[in-house]
């Protein structure tokens, strides 16, 4: 298994007595990880932590601090002891939490001091803390947010206004530091089963309502375990080109239409479960699926954590991956090969760069089989023999990575239709024609798919009009076809890189001061262009079991460049 952190890493984890805390220490336990500082208000349930921590990872080493993290004194204590005991800092995560279930008219003023000390004042306090650390090892920090950030939810305003202020803080220290090499990004959970629900007061009834929804959605509320995959993934050395970036873990929520005064709930009544109960690390709930596929809980599990699995993906995978030639295609593909995937469908117009990506697969698995397809993607034809040919071969597909892209430059005013209409064939319609054939056959073993859009879809880029077009048009197509898919368990989401080192720049005609232009904004916050084997890492993990709960999520891989403001 590759080694994701460094042996002398140190985390800190706030919160970690119990849910998405616990949860995290855990899977970075499972990860290699040996050093921690677990903290919260609950000693027994901090204990209970460390118990799981040191059944999967005997060699761990704890340092425990029990107070409220609202207070300056336990922040102080947290970072003080954790460099008493092991001289260093490496990742901090900010995951404390606390909200309540209630109007703005009826909640006290009290209340919201003490959601806006919990889940924000303690945050900026440890970060303020822990930067000076953190610049010394490069080390990242990420922010344990919700989704209630990114859509408005009545009864829990007060929570609802902490986190999108924590988002704020996401975007605005990703951009003052990246100059330091820290990074720094957000999770942002839907509904988890945790603790903080009963916590916090929150009716009974409205989250079953809720879980109606998710039913709708992905079928089901998400696990610790599942928030945690996200947490550990964006502090990793395979998130090394990604800050500032807010990451959905929410089964599809944030792509779910929510009216005024009131949810849209979609008209058709299937549901059902995503099978990844069996990847490794155990739910603390049991779940069980009647003949009408109702989600059930059945009973609360003891401590049932396994080792790290070997691979992320079943011995049977197969992956289909288009434009495969070079970049960022060939980079996917040679990931999805390390990770454990053996079986492809390559395909491009460059035959020479398919047998190229072909021998570098080959390279890092020996067992890799391939499909090898070349031709225009922009044709149907060449997308039903992609499909085809795949089927014969494998008899099943699993994942789809729509990653074929073109551009040219100019403005409006000068660019030809005949370049729009190229543009939008390779970059929107070839996603949608090999999105339609595939989706009978994702559905069979619920499968997955991974556009890969631009950064140019949030936010406009001058002189490649177009091409901006094409990469917002895909974002929507991820979201819409996230929320028409779920029922039939299929995930769909988006990475949306920066500038990589691809060839594609070349092939654009992009004038080459203006690229070292971007460069140089990219100096700003990361200091780098980012490398096509940084975006892969995404692709695969949002194609992998541990980004079991996530779909309809756009995830900018970008070293920064979403929040960088242009003058």
């Amino acid at each position: 298994m590759e080694n994701l952190f460094d042996p002398e890493t140190v985390v800190i984890v706030t919160g970690s007595s119990s849910g998405i805390g616990a949860a995290t220490v855990v899977k970075f336990g499972q990860k290699g990880v040996n050093r921690f500082c677990l903290t919260g208000r609950n000693q027994q349930g901090i204990l209970d932590t460390q118990q799981k921590l040191k059944s999967i990872n005997p060699k761990a080493e704890c340092v425990v601090v029990i107070g409220d993290i609202t207070l300056q004194c336990t922040c102080e204590s947290v970072v003080s002891h954790t460099l008493e005991k092991f001289g260093r800092i490496d990742i901090l995560v900010n995951n404390a939490g606390f909200y309540s279930f209630e109007s703005v008219r009826n909640a006290p003023i009290e209340h919201f001091e003490r959601i806006m000390d919990v889940n924000l004042k303690s945050a900026v306090v440890m970060t303020k803390l822990c930067l000076p650390h953190l610049e010394k090892t490069r080390g990242n920090i990420v922010n344990n947010s919700s989704v209630v950030s990114l859509k408005s939810y009545s009864n829990t305003a007060y929570y609802n206004m902490s986190k999108v202020a924590l988002d704020m803080l996401t975007k605005t220290l990703a951009a003052e530091e990246g100059k330091s090499g820290i990074r720094v990004n957000s999770v942002n959970p839907g509904i988890i089963d945790t603790p903080i629900h009963e916590m916090s007061g929150f009716p009974k009834d409205q989250l079953d309502r809720s879980m109606e929804i998710h039913k709708k959605v992905i079928g089901r509320n998400g696990t610790p375990e599942e928030v945690a995959n996200a947490i550990v993934f964006l502090a990793s050395k395979e998130a090394s080109f990604i800050t500032g970036s807010l990451l959905s873990v929410d089964g599809g929520k944030n792509c779910y239409q929510r009216l005024f005064g009131g949810l849209h709930l979609w008209s058709r009544e299937i549901v059902y479960l995503v099978g990844d109960f069996n990847r490794g690390v155990l739910s603390m709930c049991s779940y069980a699926v009647n003949s009408a596929c109702e989600v059930k809980k059945t009973k609360q599990l003891g401590i049932h954590i396994l080792m790290e699995p070997p691979y992320l993906f079943d011995p049977e995978t197969v992956v289909i991956v288009t434009g495969s030639s070079s970049g960022i295609g060939a980079a996917t593909v040679v990931k999805f090969g390390q990770k454990g995937v053996n079986r492809f469908c390559l395909t491009g117009r460059n035959q020479e760069g398919i047998l190229d990506t072909q021998q570098k697969l080959n390279s890092v698995n020996p067992k890799a089989e391939c499909v090898v397809v070349i031709g225009d993607i922009a044709l149907e034809s060449t997308c039903e023999e992609i499909v085809s040919e795949t089927l014969k071969k494998f008899g099943r597909i699993d994942i789809l990575v729509n990653n074929a892209g073109f551009a040219t430059y100019g403005t409006v005013r000068d660019t030809s239709m005949d370049e729009f209409d190229r543009i939008m064939s390779v970059n929107l319609r070839a996603a949608l024609m090999l999105t339609k054939l595939c989706l009978p056959h994702l559905g069979k073993v619920k499968g997955s798919i991974v556009n890969n859009s631009s950064v140019a879809s949030l936010k406009s880029y001058a002189r490649i009009p177009y091409y901006n077009m094409s990469k917002a048009a895909l974002d929507m197509f991820t979201k819409s076809l996230a929320a028409e898919e779920c029922k039939n368990g299929i995930r769909v989401n988006s990475v949306n890189p920066g500038v990589i080192e691809t060839p594609m720049h070349e092939a654009t005609g992009f004038p080459k001061e203006l690229l070292d232009r971007s460069m140089a904004m990219h100096k700003d916050i990361i200091g780098r262009n980012g490398e096509p084997e940084e975006v892969a890492n995404a692709i695969v993990f949002l194609a992998s079991k541990e980004a079991s709960f996530i779909t309809g999520s756009i995830l900018s891989v970008d070293g920064g460049k979403n929040i960088c403001h242009l003058i």
